[in-house]
């Protein structure tokens, strides 16, 4: 699919935080992305849709769309009120969430001529773009349904190409296509695959946008419209933007501390998203082979320098449990160990810190907790993912979760990790990627981070 010259393309994302700070708005001309709360204004235009025709990229072009592409996240969970919780009940929630792997990270899209607004979830784990349509049996409450009906540009795919690529999301083709995803939690959609047009803030609109109608739709999807999916397949939103970026298949996020709330961080796509200065990185792996998530090879895990000789097995996908490996994702709160080596890392953890160790597991899920006079000076071991070809060195903030018992006025740190069954996936979260810009790039097919203080991005 060739590049449309000056086209704009806007994905309005958000990982909302605990409080709820407004966000400051980045517009710009081109493709313009917002991570925003869950209650947001849509997208609105009155501009003629600008079809992809296959005009060529005139010379700057690509540059000024990726510097469009750039967005604000804020932090938060979709699937329970947390406004109400306090710190400790906030904090146990997201290991909770951490530990099912439920999803943080929910956009606003705007498809249909006209626009038609919706809210979903954005998951690096998955491929399929998706809304709920309003001929959905059975349905889960949404604030809005998309309506084919009212939509000029909506076709459903046909049998071929492009319902191939759905793999075995492919549900069937008789006449038209259709799609079954089922998620972690199995929770599960099954619908049309559709064609639209997907809009940008300035009404520029790219048709041909291949997503999925959902018509049964169960489970703990309340509170959003569907779902966008981040992940390496040829139809994630990254995938379908990429010819307009040319073909620059790549994105970038870098998460601010999440003591300073209310502070927005940014999201690239394209050739923005590449960060400046010296880049560590990672290979994605090939197995498992054809894998929405982004699996990476993680060697051993170092704790106040010396490695932990971590067996193998700890970080390997097995094929005939389909369970295991190591993967990078964006929506889970705090890393998930796989259990042996989870252990092993919070024994060196707690061979080298000295402060006083204190039970909160009931008050916030996590197991090495300890009471610290203040947070100046804090003195912990440094601990160090030893990936396939780089390391990533943790910071403190990347390390320990810092409570204050409002009562008291006590201080606690918590190591930010948590445990997973034997054998099973571990997951590093966005708690350890704070202060990182992490690139996905799916051209190159690397995982690379820059330490960044991301309130400057």
């Amino acid at each position: 699919m060739a590049a449309l010259a000056k086209v704009s393309i806007v994905l309005l994302m958000l990982v909302q935080a605990y409080s709820c700070a407004a966000l400051r708005n980045q517009q710009t001309v081109w493709v313009t992305n917002h991570l925003q709360r869950l209650k947001t204004t849509g997208l609105h235009s009155d501009r003629k849709v600008r079809k992809i025709l296959g005009e060529g990229t005139e010379a700057g072009d690509e540059a000024r769309v990726s510097k469009g592409l750039r967005g604000s996240l804020i932090r938060s969970t979709y699937k329970a009120k947390t406004e109400k919780l306090t710190t400790f009940e906030k904090i146990r929630h997201d290991v909770e969430m951490s530990k099912k792997r439920a999803m943080y990270l929910s956009s606003q899209i705007s498809i249909g001529t006209p626009p038609q607004n919706f809210v979903g979830v954005a998951d690096t784990g998955s491929n399929l773009v998706w809304v709920q349509c309003s001929q959905c049996k059975p349905c889960f409450k949404s604030s809005a349904n998309f309506d084919p009906s009212l939509s000029s540009s909506y076709q459903q795919v046909g049998c071929g190409e492009s319902c191939d690529v759905l793999g075995r999301s492919k549900l069937s083709c008789d006449p038209t296509c259709q799609y079954t995803y089922t998620y972690g939690d199995n929770s599960k959609t099954v619908g049309d695959f559709a064609s639209e047009v997907l809009w940008s803030k300035d009404g520029v609109g790219l048709g041909n946008f291949l997503f999925g109608c959902g018509l049964q739709n169960t489970d703990s999807f309340d509170g959003i419209n569907g779902l966008v999916g981040l992940g390496r397949g040829a139809f994630s939103l990254p995938s379908q933007i990429a010819p307009f970026l040319d073909n620059n298949n790549k994105f970038s996020y870098c998460f601010v501390l999440n003591t300073n709330a209310g502070a927005t961080s940014p999201i690239l796509f394209g050739a923005e998203a590449v960060p400046t200065g010296a880049i560590s990185a990672t290979p994605i792996s090939s197995i498992p082979a054809g894998s929405d998530f982004y699996f990476v090879n993680l060697n051993d895990i170092s704790v106040g320098g010396s490695p932990l000789s971590i067996p193998s097995t700890s970080f390997q996908y097995n094929n005939a449990r389909r369970d295991g490996g190591v993967i990078f994702d964006s929506g889970t709160t705090y890393t998930v160990l796989e259990s042996v080596a989870y252990q092993l890392v919070i024994n060196a953890f707690k061979s080298k810190t000295q402060y006083d160790l204190v039970n909160l597991v009931d008050a916030t899920g996590l197991d090495v907790c300890y009471s610290v006079p203040s947070f100046d000076n804090l003195v912990i071991p440094h601990i160090t993912f030893n990936f396939e070809g780089a390391d990533f060195n943790l910071a403190l903030e990347n390390i320990v979760q810092r409570l204050t018992d409002s009562n008291s006025g006590q201080n606690f740190i918590c190591l930010a990790m948590v445990k997973s069954p034997a054998g099973s996936k571990t997951i590093i979260g966005n708690f350890q990627q704070q202060n990182f810009q992490v690139l996905y790039d799916l051209d190159d097919n690397l995982i690379g981070w820059v330490p960044t203080d991301c309130s400057s991005v």
